[in-house]
Order: C-alpha cells, then sequence, then structure tokens
C-alpha cells in the first residue's frame, strides 16, 4: 500500500525515428482495469506502454501493432497499452494528487480534435483536424486524452469500477477549465491501476480521500497535458490562455 507518495513506477522515454513512446514500469505488479488498445479489461501487469503513432497513421489491427511494438522492446506479453498520435516526448505529464494523507499518481497524454459533448454526434471533424495539424506539424490523428491512473490501496472490482467515475469527471472537469463545453474525445482511454493485497476499497467515490487524490492527479495532468500542446479554444484571448497556463485548478 502506497499512501506515503512515493511514485510506484519508473517512466523512460524512447526514441523511435519522428515519434516516441514512453515505457512504464511498476516497481511492484498492480491490478488493473482499462479500456486500453492492448490488453484492456481486468487483469495484473507490471509494465505500461504510451505508443505513439506517426502522421496520418492508419491500421487495420491497432491491438496486433502495438503488441508487436511491445514485443520489439523486450515487454512482456501482458503489458497494458495505450496508442495515441499526441506528441509523446512533449506533452506527457506526470502529476500527483494528495488528501487527507492518501497519495495517487497519474500519467496523461492529451491531445484535441475530436473532442465532443457525451451524447453528442461529432459533425465538425474536418474543421477540427485542420486546426490541430496547424498546431502540430508531425501530427495527424491526435485526439486522444490517456490516463494511467495510479490509486494507492488495494480496490475490489467495485472499487475500481467506481473509481473510473472520479478519474472521468476530473477529466472533464480539465476540458472545461481549458474552456471546452466538450467532455472529452471520441477515443479516449483509462488506465487504472491499484496494488494487490488485502482489505479492500469496494468505495472510490468523488467524496472519497482516494478519489479525491486521483481526480486531483488527474485533472490536473490532463490540463498540463494540453497546455503543453497549445491545445486552446480556437478565438480564446490572451488574457485567458495566460490565466489558464496558471494551472489554478
Amino acid at each position: 500500500m502506497n499512501v506515503a507518495g512515493t511514485k510506484p513506477y519508473e517512466l523512460e522515454i524512447v526514441a523511435d525515428g519522428d515519434v516516441s513512446h514512453a515505457i512504464i514500469r511498476l516497481k511492484d505488479r498492480m491490478e488493473y482495469l482499462s479500456n486500453t488498445v492492448l490488453n484492456g479489461g481486468l487483469g495484473k501487469t507490471g509494465t505500461v506502454l504510451m505508443m505513439q503513432v506517426p502522421k496520418d497513421y492508419a491500421c487495420a489491427d491497432a491491438p496486433a501493432a502495438i503488441a508487436a511494438l511491445a514485443k520489439s522492446l523486450g515487454l512482456p506479453r501482458d503489458t497494458v497499452g495505450f496508442m495515441t498520435a499526441a506528441e509523446i516526448g512533449y506533452v506527457l505529464t506526470e502529476e500527483r494528487g494528495k488528501f487527507d494523507g492518501t497519495v495517487s499518481h497519474a500519467v496523461v497524454t492529451a491531445g484535441l480534435s475530436n473532442h465532443v459533448v457525451a451524447g453528442d454526434e461529432l459533425t465538425d471533424w474536418e474543421e477540427r483536424r485542420a486546426v490541430s495539424l496547424e498546431r502540430s506539424r508531425a501530427l495527424g490523428r491526435p485526439g486522444t486524452i490517456n490516463v494511467a491512473a495510479f490509486l494507492p490501496k488495494p480496490l475490489n472490482l467495485r472499487g475500481m469500477v467506481n473509481a473510473m467515475i472520479p478519474i472521468t469527471e476530473a477529466k472533464t472537469r480539465a476540458m472545461a477549465f481549458m474552456g471546452y463545453a466538450e467532455t472529452g474525445t471520441t477515443t479516449d482511454a483509462v488506465a487504472l491501476f491499484s496494488p494487490t493485497g488485502r482489505d479492500r476499497e469496494d468505495y472510490v467515490s468523488t467524496g472519497s480521500p482516494t478519489g479525491i487524490s486521483i481526480a486531483r492527479a488527474v485533472r490536473r495532468g490532463v490540463a498540463a497535458s494540453l497546455v503543453k500542446r497549445g491545445d486552446f479554444p480556437v478565438g480564446m484571448s490572451k488574457q485567458d490562455i495566460e490565466r489558464i497556463r496558471k494551472l489554478e485548478l
């Protein structure tokens, strides 16, 4: 149990031509719940891979592509893998959230173009894509917010599912802080990691110490990643941009 606040992982950025990938090696194997491209679902792992794809990337079998990359990097078969076109070497952000002695961590990459209000249809993809391409010459399909959330206490399945609520709401709060009405993108991915062990929590709400601590890490991580990339709403004033850059969430 990591209540004291030390990071439960080590991070490495690996250059690969014009792109970079992030390898997160856990100090101890952890249980996870995720919707990631590689090994999504429920399981245990000691490794997380964030794969950056190049401009205009197209692949008929994304899980196979990221599995091949993991193998080439010497990573185990149970690696949990994200995929993004956001510039990992530049926008990847690590954040720490604390509340009532409980400390959680988040590793985030973020880029926007296919951002949308949950329940609405995305109808202006080409216009948003053009703006995003203008912001990054090395990017073809930037619309993903990826969150790897590391919680300090063992959770049962109900607790894991419950913890997705503060994580997701924190992402949406970061979007609102940035000036967006949208709640996220159409391709967002989240992986939640918790230690193995007994005395598992099953209540990780937005009002619990664990829920508050991870929400704080996620909302700052998402906002900071978007600020690094310059993903501000079109037409936002310089005054508002400078206010956001202070990251006073």
